[in-house]
């Protein structure tokens, strides 16, 4: 899968990406949330910087994630002019000066994800670092969403107990939502 993601081409991916973020706008959870956390997508993640523009533009506040050394992510505010430095991953965090928001005041978390299915389940990168921030917040009350291509949908994932399972899932092509009663 992070082969695909990376052979699409740019132009492709650039659109898909808008295309799922117009599909992300329009949903309620999003229409309702005032405290969005977004990310910086790095090796063929389908970026959502048309939603971080969009939050913007309709006075929402916008999250991205800072890692920890204890493998939990903390949410910085991130405006136009929040300088960026790379993690020991290679991947772009805001440099803050503010205090990082408490995850439970969060209104929707949307996640990167390497593959998922129709249940809303999701493979991230590996490390855990989403499933452990929700897990030790009790990120119930919170929506949690992932941003994909189509193509990152597979017929099932072996959800372990450890896994937090997304509400709702965009991508270019339609918006899966999990329903207990599936």
């Amino acid at each position: 899968m992070r082969a695909k993601r990376l052979e699409l081409p740019a132009k492709t991916a650039a659109e898909f990406a808008v295309a799922a973020a117009r599909r992300m706008i329009k949903h309620s959870a999003y229409q309702k949330a005032n405290k969005v956390a977004a990310y910086i997508a790095v090796r063929g993640e389908i970026t959502p910087d048309a939603i971080v523009h969009d939050a913007w533009q309709s006075g929402k506040s916008i999250y991205i994630p800072v890692l920890t050394e204890d493998k939990h992510l903390l949410f910085t505010e991130y405006t136009h002019e929040t300088p960026l430095r790379p993690n020991r991953f290679g991947i772009p965090e805001p440099v803050s000066t503010t205090d990082p928001i408490e995850v439970k005041n969060l209104d929707l978390v949307i996640t990167p994800l390497l593959a998922f299915d129709r249940d809303c389940n999701r493979i991230g990168m590996g490390a855990g670092y989403y499933d452990r921030t929700f897990a030790v917040h009790n990120a119930k009350q919170m929506t949690k969403a992932g941003l994909a291509y189509e193509f990152q949908k597979t017929a099932k994932i072996d959800a372990q107990p450890w896994d937090i399972r997304m509400d709702f899932i965009c991508t270019e092509q339609k918006i899966y939502e999990y329903s207990e009663s599936e």
